[in-house]
């Protein structure tokens, strides 16, 4: 008889300790379920509430576009009922996440508040710099005027001043930015698309970059650059005759010798419109033809 209430007691202690289990579970349950209903509470108070969303930096992007894809990111609730479209819960990530899919012309978004009830979205842009373009039209030079029509570039990108290569460019009649042309580089045949990457080495770039600014302050205007094998490239400044020059001399003793080459030609009997290209790329010697 005493081992028949020993079992008995053993089984009525475990069902008391499951019972405590259940009831703690039934407390935490309680605990839990009154911390949803007091946040769900507090999203719909006004003092919290997001009311309008305001968008700056665009230009070439939409404004009402990136505003109208943050409204829709406040309008999602968590949990079934917990409302996003306030401080506490609005999803940041998320939309900065979006408004950079939106367009590839976005370089940078933050989103934080300025005043009470407005959300307030900061964009940068990238801003192009010069055009690279993966092929050119072929032509002849029009000796009879100082536009050369040599190249007219084709399937062209934007790219800002680091070369970083971000959108498509429309095409141009004229040349509104110097355009780098890979047509007959490795970068042409490398890249289906050049998005998302460099146009070139920033070696390579910062000599190029370096030689149009110096032509640009000894009075010639770029058009574009064709990158040609071995680090040489032709050099369009609107006027009858073209540039041959290599990234690997210096840009400034490159204008030196240009100049030099220019006075001469003007006290030579030879007609500049009768030159076609003027080659720099052998330091003091310089050919022209």
């Amino acid at each position: 008889m005493a081992l028949g209430r020993k079992t008995l007691q053993s089984t009525r202690t475990r069902l008391r300790k499951v019972d405590k289990v259940f009831q703690y579970f039934g407390y935490v349950l309680l605990v839990i379920y009154f911390l949803y209903l007091a946040v769900v509470w507090s999203t719909f108070r006004h003092v919290v509430q997001i009311t309008s969303v305001e968008v700056e930096g665009t230009h070439a992007v939409s404004k009402e576009a990136i505003a109208a894809l943050a409204s829709e990111s406040l309008s999602n609730v968590l949990l079934s009922h917990i409302r996003r479209d306030n401080s506490f819960f609005y999803p940041e990530r998320e939309m900065i996440e979006r408004i950079l899919a939106l367009s590839p012309r976005i370089a940078h978004v933050a989103i934080d508040f300025n005043r009470r009830h407005v959300l307030h979205v900061v964009i940068i842009e990238y801003t192009p710099n010069f055009l690279f373009c993966m092929k050119s039209d072929g032509g002849e030079v029009d000796a009879s005027t100082t536009t050369s029509i040599n190249h007219q570039p084709r399937d062209c990108y934007f790219a800002d001043e680091d070369g970083y290569v971000y959108a498509e460019a429309p095409e141009y009649v004229g040349y509104p930015f110097v355009a780098i042309i890979a047509s007959t580089s490795e970068q042409a045949v490398t890249h289906a698309s050049p998005i998302g990457t460099h146009a070139l080495s920033e070696e390579e770039y910062s000599h190029i970059r370096g030689f149009i600014d110096d032509i640009s302050r000894a009075g010639l205007v770029t058009h574009s650059v064709t990158l040609l094998p071995d680090k040489d490239v032709r050099i369009e400044v609107g006027m009858p005759w073209s540039l041959l020059w290599t990234t690997t001399e210096d840009p400034e003793g490159s204008i030196r010798n240009l100049s030099i080459v220019l006075t001469s030609i003007a006290h030579s009997n030879t007609k500049v419109n009768s030159i076609k290209e003027i080659d720099l790329r052998f330091g003091n010697k310089i050919f022209y033809r």
